[in-house]
C-alpha cells in the first residue's frame, strides 16, 4: 500500500509547489480592469465538499441495460430503443449452412392466413430478416386475441413445426434487433 501511496503524494506535492502561494494585487488605480489584467490563478481549496447524490434504483431508467439478441448475446445496436417490446411469440426460420427450411415456411405462413380467415382477426407481427441465407423472424405480440386464443395459437403453431431443427420458437421475449 505503501508503494500505491508515494507516488499519489509526490504528485500532489509537485501541483502545490507549481502553483505556488498567490498573492492578492489590488490595481493603484481606480481602473477596473487593470484586475482583469492581472495573472489569476486557481484557487485550490483544502476541504473536500460533499454532494448529495440522487440514488438511482435498478428499475430505474436511468440504467439501460445492454442490448442483446434472443440467444442472449449483446448486440451492437448504435442507440437502442429505450423501450423494448415484449411478444408473446416469435417464430424463427434458422439456416445451418443450407438455407431455411422454405417447405416449412410456406406451410406457417399458409397456417397463419388460414387461421386469420377462420378467426376473422388480422395478425399484426414484425418480420426481421437477420443472416444471409434467408434467416427471419416472425415476432407477434397477439394484442389482437384474448389469452386463451392467445395460448392456443402458439401451441398450434408450434405443434405445426416440431421437430423441424430448423425452426425456433420463442415465447414472452424481444424480437431480434432489425440489421440496418
Amino acid at each position: 500500500m505503501k508503494h500505491k501511496f508515494l507516488p499519489l503524494l509526490v504528485l500532489a506535492m509537485s501541483v502545490l509547489v507549481a502553483c505556488g502561494p498567490t498573492t492578492p494585487t489590488t490595481p493603484s488605480s481606480g481602473d477596473s480592469t487593470a484586475v482583469a489584467a492581472v495573472d489569476s490563478t486557481p484557487v485550490i481549496k483544502d476541504t473536500a465538499t460533499v454532494v448529495d447524490v440522487p440514488v438511482v434504483t435498478a428499475d430505474s431508467q436511468a440504467i439501460t441495460p445492454p442490448p442483446v439478441d434472443n440467444t442472449g448475446k449483446k448486440v451492437d445496436a448504435g442507440t437502442p430503443d429505450p423501450i423494448t417490446t415484449t411478444y408473446r411469440m416469435t417464430v424463427s426460420f434458422i439456416s445451418k449452412g443450407g438455407g431455411i427450411d422454405s417447405k416449412a415456411k410456406v406451410k406457417f405462413d399458409a397456417f397463419v392466413a388460414g387461421y386469420e380467415t377462420a378467426n376473422k382477426v388480422k395478425l399484426a407481427h414484425e418480420t426481421v430478416t437477420w443472416g444471409r441465407e434467408g434467416e427471419i423472424d416472425y415476432c407477434y405480440k397477439l394484442a389482437e386475441l384474448k389469452d386463451p386464443k392467445k395460448t392456443a395459437f402458439v401451441k398450434e403453431s408450434m405443434a405445426l413445426l416440431t421437430g423441424n431443427d430448423r425452426v425456433q420458437f420463442k415465447e414472452n421475449a424481444n424480437c431480434r434487433v432489425k440489421r440496418k
